[in-house]
């Protein structure tokens, strides 16, 4: 949702199947998720799928801005990104820290630097433990 504010593309789409692939996804869930049509779906209706303020919900608002950072994040999903760290009920403070360490580190992976990358990863540990 997130990367899809200004269209998703093809790196993003990528890094959205390379994340699932890392995590262990199934192979039928990630067709499902990379055909699920986002028509009508709303961040209110992300929002309600996670309790609030919770390390899951800052964990969904890390890895969506990851995914929309590897081809440079837009306005539109900062933008995006920032209005789902609230309806997730995450402090200002902590979006403003995960949008930052997500937008480095989908510009890191992109790259391919993978010392940048597990330097990222640490500091994004250490945001989604606050949460």
């Amino acid at each position: 949702l997130i990367a899809s504010a200004d269209g998703l593309s093809k790196q993003e789409r990528g890094a959205l199947q390379f994340l699932m692939i890392m995590s262990g996804i199934p192979n039928q869930v990630q067709r499902n998720v990379l055909e699920f049509p986002l028509e009508g779906v709303t961040l209110e209706h992300v929002s309600e799928l996670f309790d609030h303020g919770s390390r899951k919900a800052a964990y969904v608002l890390s890895g969506a801005t990851t995914v929309a950072a590897f081809d440079g994040l837009s306005v539109l999903e900062r933008d995006k990104a920032r209005a789902l760290g609230e309806q997730l009920g995450l402090t200002k403070l902590l979006i403003t820290a995960i949008i930052t360490n997500a937008t480095l580190l989908g510009a890191a992976m992109a790259e391919g630097d993978r010392a940048k990358v597990e330097e990222l990863e640490k500091a994004r540990q250490v945001l989604l433990a606050a949460a």
